[in-house]
């Protein structure tokens, strides 16, 4: 198995150390307090690699992508803002967002608390876990951004007339007396 260079010096010192223990050495070759700091060090620079790591698959999507501005693609909602949601690719690991301003005419209000949008006439309902189909608009490479618009929504509930007449569309009718 493949050790990735960034894990390979901690391993080292690791070894040296046990190594020393095993002979009954004094561990620490190294004082105690150097190893720590050679610890955080390590780890530091190991996060720094697997952030260079996403950055680069982020850029190399977006070159992708860019190539596919005006194609649909099917997506998740993983994230709802006052501004908009994000959607994630369900076929493609790349995650984009959509504005209030590019849903049907409405007026949109987020509910924190269910990290709901919904539209104030419509009732259109955009949360968490919903599925989409959405079409790449817009891919800026500087901002490492992808600009999304909802072609259809699949969990769409028809709640815009019974909405407004107070009833529920989220269960079913129940038929019979109430136990």
């Amino acid at each position: 198995h493949f050790t990735s260079p960034i894990r390979r010096y901690p391993d080292l010192q690791v070894h040296r150390t046990v190594e020393r223990l095993i002979q009954k050495r004094n561990p620490y070759g190294d004082p105690l307090p150097v190893l720590i700091t050679l610890g955080h060090h390590c780890s530091d620079k190991e996060q720094c690699a697997e952030w260079a790591a996403r950055e680069v698959t982020t850029i190399k999507l977006l070159h992708f992508l860019n190539k596919k501005i005006g194609q649909t693609m099917p997506g998740v909602i993983t994230g709802v803002v006052p501004d908009g949601f994000y959607v994630r690719g369900t076929q493609l690991p790349a995650e984009g967002f959509v504005t209030l301003a590019s849903l049907p005419n409405d007026r949109y209000r987020f509910e924190k608390h269910g990290h709901v949008i919904e539209g104030f006439r419509s009732g259109n309902r955009y949360r968490m876990g919903d599925l989409l189909t959405v079409k790449i608009e817009e891919v800026d490479l500087p901002r490492r951004a992808l600009l999304l618009s909802v072609v259809s929504h699949l969990n769409a509930k028809q709640s815009g007339s019974n909405r407004r007449k107070g009833k529920s569309t989220d269960s079913p009718k129940r038929k019979g007396k109430r136990r």
